[in-house]
């Protein structure tokens, strides 16, 4: 105590508050890749206060695992099926992290989540959505070819002479005596 009966004040500060949890869709959730990355991200161990814990929901592959057989996953986890349904769609925009791997999925379900996010009014919430790919993926991207005519594109891609080959051989002939052209296609690029 100081002098005259003041008394001294201790500050006492209110205890740290863990961040809330992310909420994370996963699709192909018993997929190596799901499995992976629900492993990954998995915090439920780590935290101190059940709030800060990550939340899982996701889609089932049909050839995978039983998810009670995984080791490592998360204890509570959301299925949901891909339909072009109300519950699916709240699953989604209730997420924080959108994760779908385009070697495993079918096109329309990725299609329609990309359009759910888009048409939805999000407000204040931000999505993250995470396209896992690999090269195999867009090996069956149909290529891209230069126009005829077309001004502008790629300037260090020529055609073929048509009396000529690439090589400057004598160009392949197709059935009526014409010479084949054959197109180089335009490589993809990062806008793409």
């Amino acid at each position: 105590m100081s002098e005259e009966g003041e008394q001294e004040t201790e500050i006492v500060q209110a205890p740290i508050r863990e961040p809330n949890g992310k909420r994370f869709f996963v699709s192909h959730l018993n997929s190596y890749t799901g499995r992976t990355i629900c492993k990954e991200l998995r915090n439920d161990h780590l935290v101190m206060e059940p709030h800060a814990a990550h939340t899982f929901s996701g889609t089932l592959f049909e050839g995978g695992d039983r998810l009670d057989k995984i080791v490592d996953m998360p204890s509570q986890i959301d299925l949901v099926s891909m339909e072009r349904s109300v519950e699916f769609r709240k699953v989604i925009l209730s997420s924080d992290v959108i994760i779908y791997d385009l070697l495993t999925n079918k096109f329309e379900e990725v299609d329609y989540v990309i359009k759910a996010l888009k048409t939805a009014e999000l407000g204040d919430s931000q999505k993250t959505l995470v396209l896992i790919s690999s090269v195999m993926t867009w090996v069956n991207t149909p290529p891209k070819f230069k126009q005829e005519g077309v001004e502008g594109g790629d300037e260090d891609l020529e055609e073929p002479d048509e009396a000529e080959g690439a090589d400057g051989e004598q160009a392949e002939l197709d059935a009526n005596g014409e010479p084949i052209v054959k197109k180089k296609p335009i490589f993809f690029k990062e806008t793409d």
